[in-house]
This record gives structure tokens, C-alpha cells and sequence, in this order.
């Protein structure tokens, strides 16, 4: 029930479960030092009995959950992740690009799909690594949605946080989420601004 925006999902009895054929194949190169590594691979899947969510007949506010047939999906993804960078700097980036997501039956592109979606994280350490902080950029290009629905647009999500390390068991975080408390009640991204501190604690048992 999302009446907060103005819809609600009923459940469907008659509902199949989704089968899944994919294939996935690609590389991975690291140097000796582990310090650099790099990921490309490339995938297809192929959906039968693909469930989405349909408008009821009587009532545009309400939609049920329904088979509608079969679907394609198809793409690339990269990853790359290098540490001991000048500065004393360590950085993780991915990006997953998706140019293929339509319905095998009538050729219309799948709902909720964007082309293009990523993620990059840059950490330093201080203090022999006690002190670690980071900032990230979560991000995706517009997506599709069902027609007559509102749109979902373009987004790139800010975090930032901060460890310390008080004894080697010892540690308290900050790990802040969507800086600019970007927000859409429909499609996302959600949630808005918020902000975690935790405190954790370890003790290894022996005989």
C-alpha cells in the first residue's frame, strides 16, 4: 500500500515464478602486488515469465503483479580498483552499461532499467590506517518507466564517512548517505539524507 503517493499493489494468486537463461564470461587482470586490478565481462539474459506490475481495468490508482511474457537483457561491466596510489590514496570505481532491456513479444523496452548506472569510492588512511575516510558518488542515467507514469531521472548520490581505529578490535564510523538529500516518492532514489554512527567491538576467545 503506497498510498502516501497515491497507488497501491494488490497480490495475484495466479502468478508464476520468472525462469532465468543467462551467460556471463569475462577477465580479470591483477598485478603481482595486488595493489591494481581491473574486471571486464560482458552478459545476456533471457527472462520467461517476466513479472511486472499492471493498472487495474477499473481503478488507475490500483495494479496487480503479472506475467507479461518474455524479455532480454544484455551488456557490459567494468571494474577497477587500485590502492597504494600517490598520496597515500586507494579508489574503487565500477560501471554497468545496459543498451539492451526489451520485450522479446512486442519490442518495448522493460520499466525500471537505466543504460547507464556506476559507482566510485576514494578512501585515505592516516595515522598507520587508525584513521580512514572516504567519499562516494553512487549514479544512474535516466530510467524507463510505464507509460502515462512520472519520469525518473538522472541522479548521482554524494556519501562521505569516517573510521577510527582505537585498538586493533576497537573502531567507531560515521558513513554518511545522499549528502543532498536528493529524493523521489516514486522511482527513487530513496532514502533521502542519512547518517550512520557506529561502534564496534571484537574479542577473540582461546582456549
Amino acid at each position: 500500500d503506497h498510498s502516501e503517493v497515491g497507488y497501491q499493489v494488490t497480490g495475484n494468486p495466479n502468478l508464476q515464478p520468472e525462469q532465468l537463461y543467462s551467460a556471463r564470461g569475462g577477465v580479470v587482470l591483477t598485478t603481482a602486488s595486488k595493489h591494481f586490478g581491473f574486471e571486464v565481462s560482458g552478459f545476456y539474459n533471457q527472462i520467461e515469465d517476466l513479472i511486472t506490475t499492471l493498472p487495474d481495468e477499473t481503478d488507475s490508482a490500483l495494479f496487480t503483479y503479472s506475467n507479461i511474457g518474455r524479455a532480454r537483457t544484455a551488456g557490459g561491466q567494468a571494474r577497477i580498483q587500485a590502492t597504494e596510489l600517490p598520496g597515500g590514496f586507494a579508489m574503487l570505481a565500477n560501471y554497468t552499461y545496459m543498451p539492451l532491456y526489451i520485450s522479446i513479444d512486442d519490442g518495448s523496452r522493460l520499466p525500471n532499467r537505466s543504460t547507464h548506472s556506476g559507482r566510485a569510492e576514494v578512501r585515505r588512511g592516516f595515522w598507520d590506517r587508525r584513521i580512514e575516510t572516504w567519499v562516494d558518488v553512487t549514479t544512474r542515467s535516466q530510467m524507463a518507466t510505464p507509460e502515462g507514469t512520472p519520469d525518473a531521472p538522472a541522479f548521482a548520490l554524494l556519501g562521505a564517512g569516517a573510521m577510527f581505529r582505537a585498538r586493533d578490535r576497537v573502531s567507531v564510523m560515521l558513513d554518511v548517505n545522499n549528502i543532498l538529500d536528493q529524493t523521489n516518492a516514486t522511482w527513487g532514489p530513496m532514502p533521502g539524507f542519512n547518517a550512520m554512527l557506529s561502534l564496534r567491538l571484537g574479542h577473540e576467545f582461546g582456549r
